[in-house]
């Protein structure tokens, strides 16, 4: 995100990160570990752009930013507990 700071290019991103996050939740349905490389480095990225953005337009942005939080929480419950089963049934997950 080097272009300057907008609310549009901010909910882009989270949106962009949304569809990834439903995507990973999506694979462990199927009851396979998704590939989560390169998330954590995009969640540093936008957290930092948010916070250098001017005050209105973090305002203006945090619905869709709880809203990510809220389906990462979710993604790593998931996770989480997929982990768990596999192991109970001594798979990798």
């Amino acid at each position: 995100m080097n272009e300057p700071i907008s609310g549009d290019s901010i909910r882009t991103e989270l949106a962009t990160l949304q569809n990834y996050v439903s995507a990973a939740l999506d694979v462990m349905k199927s009851g396979h570990m998704p590939d989560m490389a390169g998330l954590e480095d995009r969640v540093t990225v936008i957290c930092d752009t948010i916070q250098k953005a001017p005050r209105n337009i973090q305002q203006e942005c945090l619905p869709e930013l709880l809203n990510f939080l809220q389906r990462l929480n979710e993604c790593e419950a998931r996770m989480r507990s997929l982990h768990e089963s596999t192991q109970k049934q001594g798979g990798t997950p």
